[in-house]
């Protein structure tokens, strides 16, 4: 998958760290230059893969993050209470982490931005008791102070 990154114009950044010879171990990396029609800022790479993609303005930001097929999490850095809750409020994902990110309680109520999963995810994205509800979609926000 970080192939189809540097062919469609982004820099790869990689460690060039000692990885076991024994096993499936893939090295540190981060592209930059990341526009949003790159296969890397579309679908989610399994691995540390980290791909930047810069914004000027909040609005942009929220436009980017909804701009998205799947929308499975965000995260929102800042150092604004306010600012937090004016950006999860438009955020279209499944759950929200703010200064955190991916902690969350495995019981949560979970779900994708889309009404129903896509046919070629081979992943049910819902968990705990909102799951047993085809009508149901909650996302939970997250924080750590």
């Amino acid at each position: 998958m970080t192939a189809y990154g540097v062919e469609e114009g982004a820099h790869l950044h990689q460690s060039q760290c000692a990885l076991p010879a024994k096993g499936f171990f893939f090295p540190p990396t981060y592209f930059t230059e990341v526009a949003q029609s790159h296969r890397i800022a579309r679908e989610e790479i399994f691995g540390p893969v980290l791909a930047v993609m810069t914004f000027r303005t909040a609005d942009e930001a929220i436009e980017k993050a909804n701009n998205l097929e799947y929308g499975l999490s965000a995260g929102v850095w800042t150092d604004k209470g306010a600012k937090v809750f004016a950006m999860t409020k438009r955020l279209k994902a499944g759950v929200v982490w703010a200064n955190t990110y991916n902690k969350f309680d495995p019981t949560s109520p979970f779900d994708q931005k889309m009404p129903t999963v896509p046919p070629d995810s081979s992943i049910d994205c819902r968990n705990a008791v909102s799951a047993m509800s085809p009508s149901t979609s909650a996302s939970t926000s997250g924080a750590s102070g």
